[in-house]
């Protein structure tokens, strides 16, 4: 059994009505998307006095590591990565401007993370996250939709 094989069983390629050319096309075409946000990711965090070097390598290993993560146990061929939006409002809301120290503001960011995680494995996130409005979620994606779009432009 080839490397090709082992793969194509192993995510369900062919099963899916895909092959592993066409996943591996996809794969560039997703880092060449997502690479943008090691040049950006750290030029916002940076605005809030973190080092740009260690900004950029946190950046570039949280998202291998969470990509990685949902591929291997969820099976799934998506990139993750550091949400922008949620990003440019810790800097320029909390921390530029309402003078929130960055480690306090990283802080809150690590507690509501054990939160959701919490939430998760207990399968209550789900529970809590059909009461959220769709306005709500949807804005939520849209900040970092617009953030790209003024990144390209």
């Amino acid at each position: 059994m080839g490397l090709s094989t082992a793969v194509d069983r192993f995510f369900k390629v062919s099963e899916r009505g895909s092959s592993i050319g066409t996943e591996i096309k996809s794969g560039i075409a997703t880092f060449l998307t997502m690479s943008y946000i090691l040049l950006v990711n750290p030029q916002i965090l940076g605005a809030a006095g973190l080092p740009v070097k260690a900004v950029v390598t946190a950046t570039a290993l949280s998202s291998t590591l969470a990509s990685l993560l949902v591929g291997l146990t969820a099976n799934l061929p998506v990139g993750m990565s550091p949400g922008m939006g949620l990003n440019a409002y810790l800097v320029f809301s909390q921390v530029l401007g309402l003078h929130v120290s960055i480690e306090k503001a990283l802080a809150g960011c690590l507690v509501a993370a054990g939160v959701v995680a919490v939430l998760a494995v207990i399968r209550a996130l789900s529970l809590i996250l059909r009461v959220v409005p769709d306005s709500i979620k949807l804005a939520t994606v849209g900040g970092s939709r617009g953030q790209e779009w003024v990144a390209l432009h």
